[in-house]
């Protein structure tokens, strides 16, 4: 149960990044508009779109690495559930012999 409570946060955290990623995009392109049109100078435009392009880098990272880490969960809890029906089949096969044997 703990690992699907993990791996919805991690989904929830991916989210999370994804939509800060669109809106960092949205407002790149508005101050980008805004230094067009000169409500924004060029020196505040740099440091601004140096920023958002700076934490959409970290963000990417972020939902790689996130990315992997829920495969990962996905694939350890298909193998438990893989094993837990495995060894289910085992001891009622098990349990039909001995009946047999009685």
């Amino acid at each position: 149960m703990a690992t699907r409570k993990i791996r919805k946060k991690k989904r929830w955290q991916l989210k999370q990044a994804e939509r800060r990623i669109e809106e960092l995009d949205r407002l790149f392109k508005r101050i980008y508009e805004d230094n067009s049109n000169e409500k924004l100078s060029d020196s505040s435009f740099q440091m601004l779109s140096d920023h958002y392009e700076q934490e959409q880098g970290e963000l990417r990272e972020k939902l790689l690495l996130l990315n992997e880490e829920i495969k990962k969960q996905e694939e350890q809890a298909e193998n438990i559930d893989r094993v837990y029906w495995q060894g289910k089949e085992i001891f009622q096969l098990g349990r039909i012999n001995v009946r047999g044997l009685k």
